[in-house]
């Protein structure tokens, strides 16, 4: 029996180390491919070769960084004129004639350039983390202010934690059916103690008709150093005045992140 019992044990034994050990080689392919890449991406260039062709390879060189300088200053010169000319059209959407350079008009209640928009949604990040969000806009064509701020309630255990975001908006018009806002300010966690830091955001919305449309709004902040995302993407039902709204909210940091979907309304003249 007891022969039995040590043939027995040594098997187990043997089949729990055979098991081991077939999984080794996958966790060392795993960690020598990163290895692999992170050699082939810092490797050292080869030596150049001496002489004339040095110099022909370095006269080459400063051509070729010229060039590369030339295309990057006319892809910002683009870029200048393009932000530039988006608010514009926003401002003459709001303070110009009717129709003046192609851009109709802006009506009461649109849902881009916003005169005040304010935005009240549930989000659920899990069966015992919910979130309230309140957020509030006022503008005049290309200039806006946006206020947000999110209380998320744990329980068993109870806690809360909120986020808030200030952001000064520059609001491009691309026709009268979809708006391009940069925004800067600030990002603040409260909840055992209070943190603050800078943050930025660029929004997107585009309407294709009237009655839906959908929108964008990411933002990235920075708390002691460590970068804060916070993702929205919701699609939007209603008509001037108001829209129902349902999407996805993730608040990511480091190493954990608050998501889940949510749904609320919104109401803007």
């Amino acid at each position: 029996m007891a022969i039995t019992q040590t043939l027995a044990g040594g098997a187990l034994h043997g089949f729990v180390l055979c098991a081991l050990l077939s999984q080794h080689p996958a966790v060392a392919q795993s960690g020598s491919q990163l290895e692999r890449f992170e050699k082939d991406a810092t490797r050292q260039s080869p030596d150049k070769k001496s002489g004339e062709s040095s110099d022909r390879s370095a006269t080459r060189d400063e051509s070729q960084t010229s060039e590369d300088g030339g295309l990057f200053s006319g892809l910002i010169d683009a870029a200048f004129e393009l932000i530039a000319d988006g608010g514009a059209r926003s401002w003459r959407r709001v303070a110009s004639d009717p129709g003046v350079g192609g851009v109709p008009p802006r009506e009461p209640g649109e849902s881009v350039i916003v005169y005040a928009r304010l935005d009240v949604s549930l989000l659920q990040v899990s069966s015992r983390i919910f979130g309230n969000d309140v957020r509030a806009e006022l503008g005049y064509g290309p200039v806006g202010f946006a206020a947000r701020t999110t209380r998320f309630r744990e329980d068993n255990p109870s806690a809360e934690l909120d986020a808030s975001q200030y952001h000064l908006l520059y609001r491009m018009s691309a026709g009268d059916r979809g708006e391009i806002a940069l925004g800067y300010g600030r990002f603040r966690l409260e909840g055992l103690s209070s943190t603050a830091g800078s943050s930025g955001t660029v929004s997107v919305l585009f309407y294709p008709t009237r009655h839906v449309g959908f929108e964008y709004r990411p933002s990235f902040s920075t708390l002691n150093g460590n970068r804060i995302t916070d993702h929205e993407f919701s699609v939007n039902f209603g008509d001037l005045f108001w829209a129902a709204r349902i999407g996805y909210r993730r608040l990511e940091g480091p190493s954990e992140r608050l998501d889940g979907p949510f749904f609320g309304v919104s109401v803007r003249y």
